[in-house]
């Protein structure tokens, strides 16, 4: 081998020793780091507002609850006739974080109802039989349904009623509220999926985004 292709050689193997010893290890460091500060920035947004109301006193509707509530997580939703744009957009978020979390285990999508037929009529409406697993509807009466809003400080306006705005909460696995969502936006349901996915791991990457072709 001639003396340049040596030096050649040589430099090509200090360049393939830097990358694996020093420019590897300080790009995986950096998105680490990334991703660490990101999740605890994530987890600063969330508060504590409580505990969340016994949801084995209600009766099912549509689908099941786990046997066991505690070690799971929640996103609780009101639904009710006094809003139907909230209506609208609540079903239409469902349907589609039923789509994209129907393989993921310990997470569950509860609508609280007191009417029964609106319940059923909503369900089939947005398609959300299909997705009962893990998006049951529960049946409460008209006292049980406000204050099982009232226990978590449901962020309403004195002229707002629980299911007049598509607001839901989240809760942890220790049956904690966290954190207050308006689904009327939709960087509030992304980031409703990305406080989902600091414990719940994602089957796939996808944009919850909001039809609105299918508002009302």
């Amino acid at each position: 081998m001639e003396p340049e292709q040596k030096q050649s050689a040589k430099w090509i193997q200090i360049a393939g020793l830097l990358l694996l010893l020093v420019v590897l290890p300080l790009g995986s460091f950096y998105y680490l780091k990334k991703g660490a500060d990101y999740r605890r920035e994530a987890l600063a947004e969330f508060g504590d507002y409580g505990p969340m109301p016994d949801l084995a006193a209600y009766k099912p509707l549509l689908g099941q609850l786990p046997d066991s509530l505690r070690g799971n997580m929640f996103v609780l939703g009101w639904l009710s006739d006094s809003g139907v744009e909230a209506a609208a957009l609540y079903g239409e978020v469902l349907r589609r974080l039923g789509e994209q979390f129907k393989d993921s285990p310990h997470i569950y999508f509860v609508t609280l109802v007191q009417d029964k037929e609106l319940g059923l009529r909503f369900a089939d409406q947005y398609e959300l039989e299909e997705y009962a697993a893990i998006e049951p509807f529960l049946r409460l009466d008209s006292t049980a349904f406000y204050r099982s809003a009232e226990a978590v400080d449901l962020p309403l306006s004195e002229y707002d009623a629980p299911g007049g705005k598509p607001i839901v909460a989240l809760v942890d696995s220790r049956l904690t509220v966290r954190g207050f969502y308006d689904l009327t936006w939709e960087e509030e349901v992304k980031r409703l999926v990305n406080h989902i996915a600091l414990f719940i791991p994602l089957p796939e990457e996808k944009d919850i985004l909001i039809d609105r072709a299918k508002e009302l």
